[in-house]
């Protein structure tokens, strides 16, 4: 599972084009400890994958792979109001 998770953050983030460093700082989370998400070498506790999901504005399923509403939904929307919260912050 994290190893899909951080595929998910992964697609975000380069969706974004966005470096690992802006996208952990809008987390609040240490560029290294995000790095370990995104490769999957980290599982994130349930504090830190709701906090991630609400900073983007999406679901903890989609992150857990238990939904693809990213595709199923209108992915330029999304991503519009993901980089708007990031630009926001």
């Amino acid at each position: 599972m994290p190893k899909l998770t951080g595929i998910k953050l992964k697609f975000i983030r380069e969706s974004l084009k966005l470096d690992r460093k802006i996208f952990s700082d809008f987390f609040g989370i240490n560029v290294r400890r995000y790095e370990e998400y995104e490769t999957g070498r980290r599982c994130m506790n349930i504090q830190t994958l709701r906090h991630i999901a609400d900073k983007l504005d999406i679901s903890i399923d989609f992150l857990m792979c238990r939904s693809d509403f990213i595709i199923l939904d209108n992915e330029k929307d999304i991503m519009k109001r993901i980089a708007n919260r990031i630009k926001l912050s």
